[in-house]
């Protein structure tokens, strides 16, 4: 049976390099390309290719004939795209599509709308994958969308005093204030429903110390009707990481020697939960204070200068460096390393005989990617 380019269109990307490799040619390159490349192989004439195929040496594709093929109005493509300057991806997918979507959209047939429509306007990248017409486009069960939004826009750099850490904590994060004393986290991008923990740039070994943390206010996007609002206190090992919510880190108080106090009263240790003391909200400062021996760590907490609870005793076995960790979601607060407290020194005060903590890499090809969350 001779072949025509009718024929040919409807092999899938696969059968396409197979068809390639089988008559000599590059195997490389998008479904347009490898037609285009067999027409010219198999001498079809421009006419019969024409409106079928996009050229090897261009990345735009015929939206009027795809258009008109799936009868929807520019108007309505341009109504699904996004308003948000936040890069994003976006796939809309009926459940017969779902299992052709990819992330290369290799299998994506560009000729029947099952296909990117790539925005870069506004530093943007939408994808999204069409269904064949109106209707099933209305009754389309999936969106999937992924902010791809890089918030980090300082450099890493340190004070002379102890402060939070630009380097130890969460990509949502942001500083307040040029001391770095003072932070909150980025409620944009859906981010307001993610827990947030920094750490201080130095932790302590053994001996006394105490910080404070003083609650200033809540966050709650414009956006949104109904946002959480929490605060947790206390020191953690920065070996652990910064918390659970994303998968890989610790939420303060879940792993051994990891304390911390929150506003609704609770206070969890090595993963429990060990008390439940007063609880603080908006204007309060809690003050967290650390004993370490050779053989116990001992954690206390107080309100405005009032204990919140008896102190929480941990088990020592090894020598074990605690850092000051904040743990936060949509809340703004400050730090204070300067204050002590009787035979509780600063943090600020024994800076010299304290551990600083882990350094960024000193350049850009000694990053590593460990994770990728999708949110």
């Amino acid at each position: 049976m001779s072949e025509t380019p009718s024929s040919v269109r409807k092999l899938k990307v696969a059968e396409l390099r197979e068809k390639c490799q089988n008559l000599g040619l590059d195997t490389k390159g998008t479904k347009p390309i490898l037609l285009n490349r067999i027409f010219s192989h198999l001498g079809f004439s421009e006419e019969n290719q024409e409106s079928t195929f996009l050229d090897e040496s261009s990345t735009k594709i015929n939206t009027e004939e795809i258009l008109s093929k799936n009868e929807l109005s520019a108007d309505k493509i341009n109504a699904k795209q996004p308003n948000s300057p936040v890069s994003r991806i976006d796939i809309h997918a009926s459940d017969s599509d779902k299992q052709e979507v990819e992330l290369d959209f290799v299998n994506e047939d560009l000729l029947d709308l099952n296909s990117p429509k790539i925005d870069s306007r506004r530093r943007q990248a939408s994808f999204e994958i069409w269904d064949e017409d109106e209707a099933a486009i209305k009754k389309s069960s999936s969106k999937i969308i992924i902010p791809v939004e890089v918030v980090k826009d300082y450099e890493v750099h340190y004070m002379d005093h102890v402060h939070l850490d630009p380097y130890v904590n969460d990509l949502h994060f942001q500083m307040e204030d040029d001391k770095f004393l003072s932070g909150s986290n980025i409620t944009k991008s859906q981010l307001h429903n993610f827990w947030c923990g920094v750490l201080s740039t130095h932790g302590i070994s053994e001996g006394k110390a105490c910080f404070n943390c003083h609650y200033v206010s809540n966050i709650t996007p414009d956006d949104t009707k109904q946002t959480e609002h929490g605060l947790r206190v206390g020191f953690s090992d920065p070996n652990a990481g910064l918390h659970l919510g994303l998968g890989i880190f610790f939420t303060l108080g879940s792993s051994k020697l990891s304390t911390g106090y929150d506003c609704s009263g609770n206070v969890y240790s090595n993963g429990k939960h060990v008390e439940t003391f007063k609880k603080f909200a908006v204007g309060d400062s809690v003050t967290a204070l650390i004993d370490i021996t050779l053989t116990s760590v001992t954690y206390t907490f107080q309100i405005n200068g009032v204990e919140a609870g008896k102190p929480i005793i941990a088990d020592l076995s090894e020598i074990h460096v605690l850092f000051p960790h904040i743990f936060f979601k949509n809340v703004k607060f400050n730090v204070d390393f300067t204050c002590s407290f009787g035979q509780f020194s600063s943090f600020d005060s024994l800076k010299k005989l304290l551990t600083p903590g882990p350094k960024p890499p000193n350049s850009f090809p000694e990053c590593e990617v460990e994770n990728i969350f999708v949110i």
